[in-house]
This record gives structure tokens, C-alpha cells and sequence, in this order.
């Protein structure tokens, strides 16, 4: 994998987490361990509280800002099947031209 492939899908594991507890506002807020997701608490997790895209509450309980994840969700509801699209074209032009 890539290191683009392994930021992507750091983000999109920490994300998923917050999305399966529901943790999208101050009220569902949850811990690190909760989530777990202490070993993300640095890093890529650092950087997308700095960016504001997780927002850390005044009793150390985290939550994902509730914008960002509808966005990056209608973003992937487009560019998956485009991605799936130029994949079966690239096979397809192999087969093609390894004739």
C-alpha cells in the first residue's frame, strides 16, 4: 500500500469509528477508549483536531464535526463507482492489448 493508501485508510478507520458510536456532536461524544482509538491519538488523529474535524470536548470526550462526514460521504458516493469505472477500463485495455 501506498503511504497515500495507508493515510486514507488511517482517516477512514478513524472516521468509521466515530460514525459506528454516532459520535457527531458534544452530547455522544466519546473517549479514546470508547472509541477505541487510543493508538490514533497521535498523528493523523492530532492533525484532524487541529483542522477541526474532530473536536475535543472540556472532559477529554472527542467528536466528529458532523459537516465534514456528510461532505466526505457524498464525495466517496461519487468517486467510487468513477474509481470503479477506470479500473474495469484498465483491465479491460490489458486484456486488450496483452492479445
Amino acid at each position: 500500500m501506498s503511504a497515500g493508501g495507508a493515510v486514507a485508510a488511517m482517516r477512514g478507520r478513524i472516521i468509521r469509528a466515530f460514525a459506528e458510536m454516532e459520535a457527531f456532536d458534544e452530547a455522544g461524544a466519546k473517549s479514546l477508549d470508547e472509541l477505541n482509538l487510543r493508538f490514533y491519538a497521535h498523528g493523523m488523529f492530532t492533525r484532524m483536531e487541529q483542522r477541526g474535524i474532530i473536536i475535543k470536548t472540556n472532559d477529554d470526550r472527542y467528536y466528529l464535526d458532523k459537516e465534514y462526514y456528510d461532505s466526505r460521504m457524498r464525495r466517496l458516493s461519487i468517486v467510487r463507482p468513477i474509481a470503479l469505472f477506470l479500473l474495469v477500463v484498465v483491465i479491460a485495455l490489458i486484456i486488450v492489448f496483452n492479445r
